[in-house]
């Protein structure tokens, strides 16, 4: 290395710092595996948000929407620790997470953390897996001629209260109470 003498210059000292990304999908999980397959529907519209911490220990925090296709993508990232974190569409019961091509923590729901991301990095597949919404109706009815089926003149009764029980996919506990509405339906 010489050192520069008077009036001299120096050029195409040039430093680049090669920037990374993360980018995902949210979408209907129908087999509940956390991976986003053939078939499968992608949900729009999904708030998903980055944070953490660069190489320089600068904190970084950034929030995209998911496109139509279900995809969002965090680019223009110098290389660091990361977090994303989606914001769960009511629409759907939460499903299995999966992280993506660099790893990192998926056991919370919803959160994908330490994401150790390294420089010149495309990081991908940083995917929320949802479960449709599911529905169960009918209704409360003298059954005259006892045969389980609601017949022409048979009378639903209104006011009764009907309770579910159950688990869901996550294996968590469900339950919910109804009232009939006055033609017995719920």
């Amino acid at each position: 290395m010489t050192p520069l003498g008077a009036d001299e210059n120096s050029v195409d000292n040039d430093f680049e710092e090669t920037t990374s990304s993360i980018a995902g999908s949210v979408f209907e999980d129908t087999n509940n595996d956390g991976q986003f397959d053939q078939g499968e529907t992608p949900i729009g519209g999904v708030t998903v948000e980055l944070s953490g911490t660069d190489v320089n220990g600068d904190p970084v925090v950034a929030t995209t929407t998911t496109e139509p296709d279900g995809s969002y993508i965090f680019d223009g990232l110098l290389e660091g620790l990361y977090t994303v974190t989606e914001t769960q569409p009511l629409s759907h019961l939460d499903g299995m997470d999966d992280a993506g091509s660099e790893g990192g923590d998926d056991t919370v729901n919803d959160v994908i953390s330490a994401i150790n991301l390294p420089a010149g990095t495309d990081a991908v597949e940083y995917d929320f897996g949802e479960i449709q919404l599911s529905s169960l109706a009918g209704s409360v009815f003298e059954d005259t001629n006892n045969n389980g089926v609601q017949d022409g003149l048979e009378v639903g009764i209104g006011n009764v209260t009907v309770e579910l029980s159950g688990t869901d996919v996550n294996g968590d506990p469900v339950t919910a109470t109804v009232t009939t509405e006055p033609d017995g339906s719920y």
